[in-house]
């Protein structure tokens, strides 16, 4: 595996994430969206840098960042929104196709990555879509103190609102009030891999439960018993990283090892 790091500026920001290459001409490449708010791109408990290894070494590359106004990447402007996430994806997607080398761009994204993946250009092109307990929905997320009514009116009034360690402003907030994205899993035309823990308690099942009924017999759900947000336990983690890898190898047609 060889890691190429990069850095994109828009306008004073700076989008940063890396490349990752298999030692081989590479299957397919696996564009990883996290979550957030405050998220970057070693995804939750480090999923993303697991994936990085496992996925290369089956013959994928991958391609990993952060969002602006999260981990390495800047952001000029107060506050993050979920407009200027669509858009970055967007902008990694098109540096990718500038890659000779990176072929067949393959989505994956977990949370509220979810939120803003399926909102970019070019959903119907994926070949492959993996979606890690998504968050259609802000509401029904922990989320849901700060899209209160006197919550988003004190953040009107103040610019921003500050709760349980999380500083959100204005726009973010009128955004998430009028957000869902479940419409968009219409758009997507390969089979879609789905993951959650049935004991989420930050993005409830019942997202990729209606994720599921929307995508029909497109969706591969695996639900985990007993499992919570980012499906950190040890062998929850082993089990999702397996599935992941032989999702992407049999949408690209590949036998497993």
């Amino acid at each position: 595996m060889t890691i190429e790091p990069f850095v994109i500026n828009l306008d004073g920001d700076t989008i940063e994430g890396q490349v990752a290459r298999p030692e081989r001409d590479a299957l397919a490449t696996v564009l990883m969206l996290h979550g957030g708010p405050g998220g970057d791109k070693n995804g939750p408990n480090d999923l993303f840098v697991e994936l990085e290894t496992s996925l290369t070494d089956l013959g994928f590359a991958t391609v990993r960042f952060s969002f602006r106004g999260s981990g390495e990447s800047t952001l000029t402007s107060a506050y993050a929104t979920v407009s200027a996430g669509v858009e970055d994806v967007e902008t990694v997607s098109q540096y990718i196709r500038t890659q000779k080398d990176l072929p067949k761009l393959a989505l994956l994204a977990e949370s509220m990555g979810v939120t803003m993946g399926l909102q970019a250009d070019g959903l119907n092109a994926y070949p492959a879509v993996v979606l890690l307990w998504p968050a259609l929905n802000l509401f029904d997320t922990d989320l849901s103190p700060f899209l209160q009514p006197d919550s988003v009116e004190r953040a009107r009034k103040d610019g921003a609102l500050s709760q349980s360690g999380l500083v959100l402003g204005k726009r973010f907030l009128e955004e998430a009030l009028v957000l869902d994205v479940g419409r968009y899993l219409t758009g997507i035309n390969c089979p879609v891999y789905l993951a959650h823990g049935d004991a989420d308690n930050e993005v409830p099942m019942t997202h990729s439960l209606r994720a599921a009924a929307i995508l029909g017999n497109r969706a591969q759900l695996s639900l985990f018993a007993g499992g919570n947000h980012g499906l950190k336990a040890p062998h929850e983690r082993e089990r999702v990283v397996r599935e992941i890898g032989q999702y992407l190898m049999k949408a690209f047609k590949v036998a497993s090892k």
